[in-house]
């Protein structure tokens, strides 16, 4: 059986590094640095785009893995832990040039804090 407390924590983790990515997201826009010439792929956008949608989409379904594992029911928990343990490599796909240090260093320890969580998880069962 997954650790119930080690789950929850995951799904928490998971909520703080989508929202570290939206304050990222928040503070480029605010900050203006791109003009016309500036590559969409080298902003924001892709992360604005495709990483949050699909983080949140897991979001919603480690919650939902969570809600089973208090029932007693481990089988979406272990296979979210799973999913999650390899968005790290995902991410590692999309630039984070247009990100400031400070954002760059939060996100990517918020990221070796959720893939840790999953990884630890998926090797316990």
């Amino acid at each position: 059986m997954i650790d119930k407390e080690l789950f929850s924590e995951l799904v928490k983790q998971n909520q703080v590094l989508i929202d570290k990515i939206v304050l990222a997201i928040n503070e480029s826009i605010k900050a203006n640095n791109f003009d016309a010439d500036t590559p969409g792929w080298k902003t924001h956008s892709p992360w604005e785009n495709k990483v949050l949608p699909n983080l949140s989409k897991t979001q919603v379904n480690l919650e939902s893995a969570n809600d089973k594992l208090l029932k007693g029911n481990d089988e979406d928990a272990g296979r979210m832990s799973g999913v999650v343990g390899g968005i790290g490599k995902d991410i590692d796909d999309f630039d984070m040039g247009w990100m400031d240090d400070i954002s760059k260093t939060d996100i990517d320890s918020q990221l070796d804090i959720v893939v840790g969580l999953a990884d630890t998880i998926s090797r316990s069962r």
